[in-house]
């Protein structure tokens, strides 16, 4: 499987390990403490990036990214129901 460490995360998302960081600590990422960084799963990325997409959603500053952390959440349930719901 696939993994990136918070470096690596941030050299393919085009920004740095800060930025990556203030990401994991919302919530938008998830990542797994490994010594002194934190490894993120490549699956897992790509559909945060998707979802991140999709939603049109901007990072660009904190007060963005807890915006879009709160908005992950409404839209995650949303997509839940209809799936259980709509199908």
């Amino acid at each position: 499987m696939l993994t990136y460490t918070t470096e690596q995360l941030a050299e393919e998302l085009h920004c740095d390990r800060h930025k990556v960081d203030a990401l994991r600590r919302a919530g938008i990422f998830q990542g797994i403490r490994r010594g002194k960084t934190f490894i993120f799963y490549d699956a897992q990325v790509r559909e945060t990036l998707s979802a991140l997409a999709e939603m049109q959603a901007d990072i660009s500053n904190e007060e963005r990214i807890k915006e879009t952390a709160e908005r992950m959440i409404v839209w995650q349930q949303q997509k839940q129901f209809h799936r259980t719901h709509c199908s």
